[in-house]
């Protein structure tokens, strides 16, 4: 069984690639007080699924949601993060964490042998053998010598936002755009 939050570009990713999910949930912004409430509310909205389908593992890329009916339910999970500073929650933790091995395990507050470790970063693992679709220029107007510069801009409704990182980007676009523009 396969569950996405409606949150960013998730849902339409899923259905770019025509995956088989349930839609369950939403992102609740950045006020701290909404975004835990939203959290425990998606947990309960995943409650008839998973106990309909009755999986007998639990994983999930940073759900937060999922490992607390997870623990609740008492049903295996593992959770993959890409972020050292993630923290666990109080009363749910996974049987497993996979992370990056750039991550060091003390940043981890778990046992070690819950540390699983994979080379690399996230994107080597669900895209690792990705090849540009050309057509997509095509589509786009663009032609073949076209430039394509890709920039995530920053999350600004994400726990760990910063700031500084709005400015960075605010900074950095002109300088793309103007490099661009003199080539």
């Amino acid at each position: 069984m396969l569950t996405a939050r409606d949150c960013s570009q998730t849902c339409g990713l899923a259905d770019l690639l025509n995956l088989s999910y349930k839609r369950i949930g939403k992102h609740y912004g950045k006020n701290k007080i909404i975004k835990l409430t939203g959290l425990v509310f998606r947990a309960f909205q995943l409650m008839p699924a998973v106990l309909r389908e009755k999986p007998d593992l639990a994983l999930s890329h940073g759900s937060r949601s999922q490992l607390i009916l997870a623990s609740m339910l008492g049903i295996p999970s593992v959770i993959i993060f890409d972020y050292e500073h993630a923290t666990m929650l109080p009363l749910a933790h996974p049987k497993w964490v996979i992370v990056p091995e750039v991550i060091p395990d003390n940043a981890i507050k778990l046992n070690k042998r819950q540390i699983l470790k994979y080379p690399g970063i996230k994107e080597d693992v669900y895209v690792p053998n990705f090849v540009p679709d050309s057509s997509v220029k095509n589509s786009l107007g663009l032609g073949e010598e076209d430039l394509v510069i890709t920039i995530r801009p920053p999350a600004i409704e994400a726990h760990y936002h910063n700031p500084k990182s709005e400015q960075l980007f605010e900074a950095a676009v002109p300088i793309l755009v103007k490099e661009i523009m003199c080539e």
